[in-house]
């Protein structure tokens, strides 16, 4: 039993349109995710880890769908929070993001003033330089804050949205595979971030990768077909599955790696 949970989730369903045909996206998920530990959250495409990450601040309503059951956040019934409130504490970075067009300094900056409502430009100031560290982007941003953020790599711009995210001091970080599309060295540098931001704020994140997990997870949620099959402690979870299903999908991933790297 988790004493301090994060989220208590009681029989949540998720229905969403998807072209002609509604789909059961989420099926009866009950759970609790446990506060100051890193969660990550692992499954086959498809199986509903993003709709899972979107319901948690309710983003997953801008999708038109149909939700039951039941998420509490800290106690608090989040269907009963101001959806804006809700997502000013728990901040989502979606799997591909974007860069704002205008400067890297206002990528931040704006954000800032338009939800927060801070006018004073030292503090502007200090919370970028902050929120750029954090996100270990500002040794290579630095002296061009005010160039064009839409000039950035595909790895800056991923930490710069998280640098954005963490300007607005959330209280929990939604990550929706942050490193999908990226190259070792920026997947490295996402990673180090992750570890670094863990210290000030609860994390929960999808992964496409195992070995990712391995090297991050601290709580692991395994997702398949809309259900949680298994979840726990990450030595636990990855190391001594308890299901065959989640055995099953772990050797698999455990021998296409092994075939990537004799191809190597």
């Amino acid at each position: 039993m988790i004493e301090d949970s994060l989220f208590t989730i009681e029989n949540l369903n998720v229905w969403y349109r998807q072209k002609n045909r509604i789909v059961h996206a989420l099926k009866d998920v009950t759970l609790k995710i446990p506060a100051r530990k890193l969660t990550v959250i692992i499954g086959r495409s498809g199986s509903g880890k993003s709709t899972f990450l979107r319901t948690l601040n309710r983003v997953v309503e801008m999708y038109d769908a149909k939700i039951s059951g039941k998420i509490l956040y800290r106690g608090q019934d989040v269907f009963k929070m101001n959806p804006q409130i809700l997502r000013s504490k728990v901040v989502m970075v979606l799997q591909r993001p974007i860069a704002l067009p205008m400067s890297i300094y206002d990528n931040i900056a704006y954000p800032l003033k338009s939800i927060k409502k801070v006018k004073d430009k030292r503090e502007i100031d200090r919370k970028v330089e902050e929120a750029l560290k954090l996100a270990n982007l500002w040794e290579e941003v630095k002296d061009r804050l005010h160039h064009p953020a839409t000039q950035l790599s595909g790895g800056q711009i991923q930490r710069l949205a998280i640098a954005r995210a963490i300007a607005l001091d959330p209280e929990v970080l939604l990550l929706d595979e942050p490193t999908a599309h990226l190259d070792p060295e920026s997947t490295r540098y996402i990673e180090n971030t992750i570890l670094k931001l863990k210290e000030r704020v609860d994390i929960i994140f999808v992964t496409h990768s195992i070995e990712q997990a391995r090297r991050l997870a601290e709580y692991v949620i395994y997702f398949e077909d809309g259900r949680v099959i298994e979840e726990g402690p990450a030595e636990e979870v990855l190391e001594r599955p308890r299901t065959d299903r989640l055995r099953r999908f772990l050797s698999v991933f455990d021998r296409e790696e092994l075939e990537r790297a004799v191809e190597v």
